[in-house]
Order: C-alpha cells, then sequence, then structure tokens
C-alpha cells in the first residue's frame, strides 16, 4: 500500500504534491480515518522536516505549500501535534481521497 501511495506523488502537479503526502501519512497512520473524527492530530513526531522529506519537494516549493495550508486551515498546530483538516482537505482537493474505500 505504502508504495502505491508514495507513486500517487509523482502523478501530482506541484501545487498538490504536499496536500497528497499529507494525505498518505493520515492514511498510513489511520487507513480506517474514515470513521474517525474529520480532524485528525499526527504525533508530534511528524514535523515539518519530516514531512517535507516524504513529500520530496524543494525546501522553496515545500515551505510555500505549506504555508498555503496553513492558510486555508487545512493543517493547524497544537500541543498535542500537527492537526489536519480531513473534511476541508476533501472539499478543496477532492482527487487527493479514492473513489472507494480501500
Amino acid at each position: 500500500m505504502h508504495y502505491y501511495l508514495k507513486s500517487l506523488l509523482s502523478m501530482r502537479t506541484k501545487e498538490n504534491v504536499l496536500i497528497q503526502a499529507i494525505f498518505n501519512i493520515c492514511f498510513l497512520r489511520h487507513p480506517d480515518f474514515k470513521q474517525l473524527d474529520r480532524i485528525l492530530t499526527l504525533p508530534k513526531e511528524y514535523t515539518a522536516s519530516r514531512i517535507k522529506e516524504y513529500s520530496t519537494l524543494s525546501q522553496a516549493g515545500f515551505y510555500k505549500h505549506l504555508k498555503q495550508a496553513y492558510n486555508q486551515k487545512l493543517l493547524v498546530k497544537s500541543a498535542d501535534g500537527l492537526q489536519v483538516d480531513l473534511e476541508k482537505m476533501e472539499e478543496l482537493y477532492p482527487s487527493t481521497f479514492p473513489n472507494k474505500d480501500f
């Protein structure tokens, strides 16, 4: 499953790579996320540098898209870790979500 999700990054436009990377990380951590609250909190270990490594974006591109994700309220920093608003992500980037349940 991980290789499939990672391959999706190469199929996205640069503007959508970070969003796909964050979705992949959420899915790998919680494959049943559709049954969870639509706000998923990633552990503190998932720092910006870790997400950048996974996304394979350049540093400038990564931080540009990260800032946009914060501005869109897709990501929110909390004391527990990075919160991902999956509902908003699905609304703004519907192609990121699979059409069928895995």
